[in-house]
């Protein structure tokens, strides 16, 4: 059942990690699901490391990428964090190219994400629990880095070794639950949990489950429903502030 927006304000955002892992299959074995995912990509010496070292900050990069549960109202953002000469020396690794550039060890860490995020996703679908992903995986300035570990929320931590080469798993982890919002009350990111038909009874869509709202859209709803009589709401998900960090227009 949606909840309305002061409720959802009230939300519990400090559930212990034990009572996440009771209510969640997939959170319970997160740091097993990241180190298949990360074997899975071809790195098949990694392993989990339970005392790592100090790293060197300086070239620090990440990507990022999301999931949401429907059935225990859990947002994920997974961010995969390494060092920039690392990852690139991973990429000529594993391709067999004798050059590579930033951009290619943001892809090798998107590729990363991509993985943890279905490991995550195929997880959820065993319990019969319906998922929401939203876009590809997206690179993550440095800077923001360390913002994104000191928000308040639960978190799992995994770091990984193989060989020389160094990667942290982070899971930062929101009970986000679904509001229900009049068209006026619509916000730019406000994912929609429903499907709105083009007329009352039709299997046209105007907006598909789970799109992210850009102002353009949400004025397209404002202007095509004004005139209705009844007040149209819609049941919507707000990603969490954090998410902002990582990808400024999600």
């Amino acid at each position: 059942m949606a909840v309305t927006e002061t409720q959802a304000n009230r939300k519990d955002t400090d559930l212990s990690l034990p009572q996440l892992a009771e209510k969640s299959k997939a959170i319970a074995n997160a740091r097993k699901i990241a180190l298949e995912a990360v074997q899975g990509l071809g790195l098949f010496s990694a392993v989990i490391d339970e005392h790592p070292k100090p790293r060197d900050p300086v070239h620090p990069i990440g990507s990022w990428c999301s999931i949401y549960g429907m059935k225990n109202n859990l947002w994920l953002d997974i961010l995969i964090e390494a060092e920039l000469e690392g990852a690139e020396a991973v990429f000529r690794e594993l391709t067999g190219s004798p050059t590579s550039a930033a951009s290619d060890a943001y892809d090798l860490l998107g590729e990363i994400a991509n993985f943890v995020r279905g490991g995550i996703r195929k997880v959820m679908s065993s319990e019969g629990e319906e998922s929401l992903v939203f876009g590809t995986p997206k690179e993550v300035p440095g800077g923001n880095l360390h913002s994104a570990f000191h928000y308040p929320c639960t978190k799992i931590q995994t770091y990984f070794k193989a060989d020389d080469f160094r990667l942290t798993t982070t899971f930062l982890i929101h009970h986000q639950m679904p509001v229900s919002k009049t068209l006026g009350k619509l916000r730019p990111l406000d994912i929609s949990l429903e499907a709105i038909p083009t007329s009352l009874g039709s299997t046209l869509e105007v907006l598909a489950k789970g799109v992210p709202l850009s102002l353009a859209w949400i004025e397209k709803l404002r202007a095509r429903y004004m005139k209705e009589t009844k007040e149209r709401q819609i049941l919507v998900l707000t990603p969490p502030i954090v998410t902002q960090l990582f990808h400024p227009k999600f």
